[in-house]
């Protein structure tokens, strides 16, 4: 899949000569000592001095994170999204924000980019500053998007539907659990492009996961075969300190079980022996472990 780009934001971007990425045009040799020389307003004397991401997703807080870290003091980075990780648990949520706020991040929740405007004082001009929903407006010279990805330019050069594949461009190849097509049998589909995976799970881990599935399934007798969709796949977020989860989210284990059905354990690594010796060298104020189990078996939930 490829990384989605917003049409009316991107031409906005343009008119307004603000430049714009994606983390595929970011990721690559010698990507990121042009961005932080690349001239303002043709200016080759004023490098980018306020990068704005939009989107609130793990990629959002991958590349914001990583940025503000290289850019040093000079750098002003901002996080535009609804919300942080909004498909993990509020807790997750709240240590992402204070991860990054804690990097230097200006993280604008509730938000949603809709425009980007010239503006002046009467004699000079102020610059490209990004307009939010609320009509509040912050300084942007760089523009990232961090809003998904689509598997649409990806499959439709294929020409999927001459070996009758069907295939939608948000969802991707119509699969069943077992990644198998419903109308071209003998094709199967894994990652992004994958009907059967959740938006929630199209990671780097799990298309490794669903294309050792979609191999498996393919090649072994129906009877030996598996769903690929596997609870205890692991969701990880690499940023320092890393955010992980799995299983089943604290909303989920309340629509499944009730309020009270489930117990659940939250422990704070802060003064733990560990968080006191690695203190100086690491964050450590907002790392915990959060457990959910079933309150009669003791299985692990989440």
């Amino acid at each position: 899949a490829s990384p989605a780009v917003p049409e009316t934001l991107s031409r906005a971007a343009f008119d307004a000569g603000v430049p714009y990425y994606t983390y595929r045009s970011l990721l690559r040799p010698n990507s990121l000592e042009s961005l932080f020389s690349t001239p303002v307003d043709g200016d080759e004397s004023k490098t980018p001095q306020n990068i704005v991401l939009v989107g609130g997703g793990a990629t959002a807080c991958e590349l914001g994170q990583t940025i503000s870290r290289l850019g040093g003091d000079d750098l002003n980075v901002s996080i535009v999204a609804h919300a942080l990780i909004p498909a993990e648990d509020v807790t997750l949520q709240h240590a992402a924000t204070k991860v990054l706020e804690t990097d230097g991040c200006n993280i604008h929740l509730g938000s949603r980019a809709v425009d980007v405007v010239t503006r002046s004082d009467g004699n000079s001009a102020i610059g490209p500053r990004l307009l939010l929903n609320d009509n509040t407006t912050i300084p942007v010279d760089c523009l990232f998007f961090c809003i998904g990805r689509t598997p649409e330019s990806s499959l439709s050069s294929l020409q999927l539907n001459r070996a009758g594949v069907a295939w939608t461009p948000d969802r991707g190849v119509t699969v069943n659990s077992y990644l198998r097509s419903k109308t071209a049998r003998h094709i199967y589909a894994s990652g992004d492009c994958a009907s059967a995976v959740p938006y929630r799970d199209r990671r780097a881990i799990h298309a490794g996961w669903t294309g050792f599935n979609a191999v498996r399934n393919a090649l072994l007798p129906w009877f030996l075969r598996s769903p690929a969709i596997h609870e205890a796949v692991p969701r990880v977020i690499y940023t320092d300190p890393e955010i992980a989860s799995a299983g089943m989210s604290d909303e989920e284990c309340v629509r499944k079980y009730g309020a009270d059905g489930y117990d659940n354990l939250f422990v704070k690594e802060k003064g733990s022996d560990r968080a006191d010796v690695d203190s100086a060298e690491r964050m450590t104020t907002s790392n915990f472990v959060e457990l959910r189990t079933e309150r009669i078996s003791g299985r692990i939930l989440g």
